[in-house]
Order: structure tokens, then C-alpha cells, then sequence
């Protein structure tokens, strides 16, 4: 229902401006850890009534039930900031880059001889901007590619190579 993620900071952070009630109140990383591994700490707490929530404003001002929550902040619960810390210095976007390698030759005709070649090396990169538009893909692009060509291909690295880089 999030995703794809049009970046790093999409993946984590909320979107205040959705509809979804729920896409405004947290980021997707930080709600699935809460489903998965704060769920259970949430719901053994003792003394933790369901039904004592309390009525939290979020930033957007919507108003919610704090019941998802109740364990927020004890020793256990595991915020994003904790998954992200560790794995931050790794973590990178997926992208669809490319490394195409081309050989050419030149061949004598008389002798059949081959009289020079050359390799090259393109790093091709796949980007959210639909063929044949100016303007930026939007996030519904992502979903919805407005070109029936797909997505650009950018050229961002090219370089010969020698025969002993092959």
C-alpha cells in the first residue's frame, strides 16, 4: 500500500499530506516494526487495558487511539532510529544500474586480418523519468508510467578499456 518508495527518505519517513490516516502517522519501516516486533510487547503488558487509550494529536492534528502504542518508549520497543543507526552506514536505495561492456573489430578484407580493436565499458543507470517528457517523474509516475517507452536510461560513466582490463 506504500510503496514503491521514490527514495531512502520515503521508505522511513511518514506522508503527512495521504489520505491514509495511517500513512500520516508513521513511516512504513517504523509500522512494520510495530506490527511485527513491537506487536507482542504491546499486547503483554500488564495491566494494559485495551480499552484505557489515550487520545494522542498526531502532527497533522488528526486525533487516534494510542492502544498501538501502549509500550512506546520501555525498554524493548524498538524505534526505526534503532534499525537505522546499525544498518544506516550500509544501507543503500535500490537502483537499476547497469555496466555494459562492447567489443569492436576492424577486419581486413583483403586478408581477413584483424587490424584493430577497441573494448568500452558504458555504467547505464535506469531513472523514475518517463521517455520523452522534461519534467520529473512524479510518485504516481512510479506506479504509473505515463510512456509506453518505460523509463530513461542515462548514460553516466564511459571509459575504453584495454585488453588486460577484459
Amino acid at each position: 500500500a506504500r510503496g514503491p518508495f521514490a527514495s531512502m527518505g520515503d521508505f522511513v519517513n511518514r506522508r503527512p499530506g495521504s489520505a491514509d490516516v495511517e500513512q500520516r502517522r508513521r513511516g512504513p519501516l517504523q509500522a512494520a516494526l510495530d506490527i511485527s516486533v513491537n506487536n507482542s510487547l504491546s499486547n503483554n503488558l500488564v495491566g494494559s487495558d485495551k480499552g484505557d487509550a489515550l487520545a494522542i494529536p498526531d502532527f497533522a492534528g488528526d486525533v487516534y487511539n494510542s492502544t498501538d502504542t501502549a509500550g512506546m518508549g520501555m525498554p524493548g520497543w524498538v524505534l526505526q532510529g534503532d534499525v537505522l543507526q546499525s544498518l544506516g552506514p550500509v544501507l543503500t536505495v535500490r537502483s537499476d544500474t547497469f555496466r555494459i561492456r562492447a567489443y569492436g573489430e576492424q577486419v581486413d578484407p583483403l586478408t581477413q586480418e584483424v587490424v584493430s580493436q577497441a573494448w568500452c565499458e558504458a555504467i547505464v543507470q535506469r531513472v523514475p523519468d518517463p521517455v520523452g517528457t522534461t519534467t520529473p517523474a512524479t510518485f504516481n509516475e512510479l506506479n504509473n508510467p505515463s510512456s509506453p517507452l518505460g523509463r530513461e536510461f542515462r548514460i553516466v560513466n564511459f571509459r575504453w578499456l584495454s585488453k588486460d582490463e577484459i
